[in-house]
């Protein structure tokens, strides 16, 4: 399972990202939706890309976070790795803020977005206690 680039991210994780990535993939074994929480700083974003990429290999990967300052630091994250040669120029992950996934499923099929966005295989939720309402 993984390949290079992903065997990469997981060889470098810090302690806390490795059990991260240890405690949901227990969790996806014996359940459809996982929760998982951390402190501010710890490395998430890191993790995440490393347990979709090392055990969630195929299909859209979906970063839903509340701001658009969250939403820069994903993609500054994930640039990052691109540039390093950890992660592929044409991966399958996508950000998005809460607001602008509500607007596509409002919209419904119509949307060009709707089909790409309703298949994601996984859904990251960042800061989920400031989601979207309604």
């Amino acid at each position: 399972m993984g390949n290079a680039v992903s065997n990469f991210l997981v060889e470098n994780l810090r302690s806390f990202q490795s059990r991260f990535c240890t405690e949901a993939m227990a969790i996806f074994r014996v359940a459809k939706h996982v929760f998982l929480q951390a402190p501010t700083g710890v490395g998430k974003t890191i993790a995440m890309v490393a347990l979709g990429e090392n055990h969630l290999p195929s299909g859209e990967k979906l970063i839903i976070a509340g701001t658009k300052n969250l939403i820069n630091q994903h993609t500054k994250s994930l640039a990052k790795l691109v540039a390093e040669g950890h992660l592929v120029a044409n991966h399958n992950w996508i950000i998005i803020t809460w607001q602008r996934l509500r607007n596509i499923a409002d919209n419904g099929p119509s949307d060009p977005l709707f089909w790409r966005y309703s298949n994601a295989e996984v859904i990251f939720f960042d800061e989920c206690h400031v989601g979207g309402s309604g």
